[in-house]
């Protein structure tokens, strides 16, 4: 049986499962009684089991393929490169043009049509790929009905774990998605309350505070991941710290007298 020669075996929702169809593929599907089970395209060492009877939701198969859409992009080039990178941007744009009808020959092109079209963009069982509504993009309203409507400081917290993506004024409100693979979650705010400094030095308070013991604390987090980590800690508070005891030291000192700069770039230590 397929599960029994794989390395690494995963349990799957629907949205998971089709962002996987969408990404590169599928194969050796074998639907067992409540179950299917198959393989990864991209990496025969990963199979997967997933409930069939949560794939008939639209709305996953939705997530799913628009999560796939996001990645497939990051793959997209236009300069010409080693044949590897050539490769990889070919089978992307490929990708993408079978899942969305859609050919762009650059990546400005494709940003510039997902950035406009991606809250209107739903699977079509009539053409087995992503379309946009144009009743939904003419009326402004996303095909999906989860839209979250955040809160200054959580929307700060948000931006702060580098957690927000495409974000972008639309109108009195400021719109965006909030990554955290594998789900996607359009959110909304109203633009004034991001010019809350006190929602907005919590919001980073939060974060960093997520940053160091959520992150820096866990013994998983090794190499890039932890670079990435100390990058963004960084980012937020402007220190160079390089190790955990470092940051957990500075952070217990330093948290209650915080604030954030002038420019409401970062946060700082007040001075006494």
């Amino acid at each position: 049986m397929i599960i029994d020669e794989c390395i690494d075996i995963r349990l799957l929702d629907a949205t998971q499962y089709w962002f996987w169809d969408a990404y590169f593929g599928v194969t050796e599907i074998t639907d067992l009684g409540s179950e299917r089970i198959g393989r990864v395209v991209i990496d025969p060492n990963i199979c997967f089991r997933v409930l069939r009877i949560r794939l008939d939701d639209l709305n996953s198969k939705t997530r799913g393929y628009r999560l796939a859409v996001e990645e497939l992009l990051k793959w997209v080039t236009n300069e010409s490169g080693p044949d590897s990178e050539e490769s990889n941007s070919s089978m992307a744009r490929d990708q993408l043009a079978k899942i969305t009808g859609q050919q762009f020959r650059s990546v400005d092109e494709w940003v510039a049509w997902w950035n406009t079209n991606e809250d209107f963009l739903g699977w079509s069982e009539d053409l087995e790929r992503l379309a946009v509504d144009a009743e939904a993009r003419r009326a402004g309203t996303p095909l999906l009905d989860d839209v979250m409507m955040l809160g200054a400081e959580e929307y700060w917290f948000y931006e702060g774990r580098g957690w927000l993506s495409r974000v972008q004024l639309a109108g009195d409100y400021v719109r965006g998605a909030l990554l955290m693979p594998p789900q996607l979650y359009n959110f909304r705010i109203r633009a004034e309350e991001l010019e809350d400094s006190e929602a907005k030095r919590a919001g980073y308070l939060h974060a960093v505070q997520s940053l160091i013991f959520d992150g820096l604390l866990s013994p998983e987090l090794q190499g890039t991941n932890r670079d990435s980590v100390i990058e963004m800690l960084s980012h937020l508070t402007g220190q160079s710290f390089d190790t955990r005891n470092a940051w957990i030291s500075w952070w217990d000192g330093n948290h209650k007298r915080l604030r954030l700069t002038p420019g409401g770039e970062r946060l700082a230590v007040q001075q006494r």
